[in-house]
């Protein structure tokens, strides 16, 4: 209840669908979205050639949401994004927030044999601001989205 789902398949739709939703007091990135599609689609099958030598395929840049939104007339009060990095992490943290306009990006190291993320209970996550890079530890995503309303709700607070 009180819940709007807009149901969407590619990074374009994403986009759309967040310009659409503007104006907002605050805006969350977490979406995974891929930096790059295909440039051209087909709706055939790609078929081997005589040679069987590999198809060309060519990228575009998708759109860059957290972006957008962070740069927009309608910026929302509070932007938060997401860093999945597999080095250099805070410092690829830091110039995230600097090139996106963020005022928060939660940061984590991925692709690590000894402490994977994707499909865990936990991850590692930092907090990182223009002032301030907090180490939330290793702890379980339940807790990292209540530490994350926390911050939301002292920036409300602290701005009302």
């Amino acid at each position: 209840e009180g819940l709007n789902i807009i149901r969407i398949e590619t990074a374009n739709e994403m986009m759309d669908a967040c310009k659409n939703a503007q104006p907002v007091d605050i805006a969350i990135c977490a979406a995974a979205v891929s930096d790059w599609t295909p440039d051209k689609t087909n709706t055939h099958k790609i078929k081997k050639t005589d040679d069987n030598s590999p198809p060309t395929i060519t990228l575009k840049e998708n759109p860059d949401i957290l972006k957008t939104l962070a740069n927009s007339k309608n910026r929302p009060s509070l932007v938060i994004g997401f860093a999945a990095e597999t080095e250099n992490l805070i410092d690829n943290a830091k110039a995230k927030l600097a090139r996106k306009n963020c005022d928060l990006i939660l940061a984590n190291l991925v692709a690590q044999d000894k402490a994977p993320v994707f499909g865990e209970d936990t991850n590692h996550i930092y907090c990182v601001s223009n002032d301030s890079v907090e180490d939330w530890g290793n702890i379980s995503k339940t807790a990292i989205a209540e530490r994350l309303t926390d911050k939301v709700t002292g920036f409300l607070n602290a701005h009302t």
